[in-house]
């Protein structure tokens, strides 16, 4: 008997809670891809609140659009909202940053073309797959020494 008491109390309150207005998500900010992200607090105490965001454009392309780091530690409850100012200074570094990568791939490729024409490296094809390269160091002593470079 107790059991259906408690059964039929869990139901009315059930049907309480759903008579109560959900709480109307907030918008916390937006990222420079379009994204719109939000925070809406729950109805229970002591529970944390739902954290989610809206991607710009079509739906079946919602789940591979990229998110900022920022934004997506975030929506995790890693960290509080980033600033406008602090992803766009993010985004500024990472530029940089492949452009100095990009930089340093040329410089490289240049001196490894450099020792290969003076003959300190000599280009051998790999048997394994023909598209990557193996390099072997000559040296003029007995030591013989092989790079793989990938």
């Amino acid at each position: 008997m107790t059991q259906k008491l408690n059964i039929a109390h869990r139901i009315f309150e059930i049907f309480l809670k759903s008579l109560s207005r959900t709480p109307k998500p907030k918008i916390v900010g937006k990222d420079h891809l379009g994204n719109s992200y939000y925070e809406q607090e729950q109805r229970q105490a002591g529970k944390p609140a739902s954290r989610f965001y809206e991607a710009l454009g079509d739906d079946r392309e919602y789940f591979d659009k990229p998110i900022p780091a920022e934004w997506e530690a975030w929506l995790r409850g890693r960290r509080e909202a980033p600033s406008e100012e602090e992803v766009t200074k993010n985004i500024a570094t990472q530029k940089v940053i492949k452009q100095r990568a990009v930089e340093l791939q040329r410089k490289d490729d240049l001196e490894r073309q450099k020792s290969i024409n003076e003959g300190v490296l000599k280009q051998v094809d790999s048997q394994e797959k023909k598209e990557k390269r193996t390099y072997v160091l000559i040296l003029k002593a007995n030591d013989i020494a092989i790079f793989v470079l990938k």
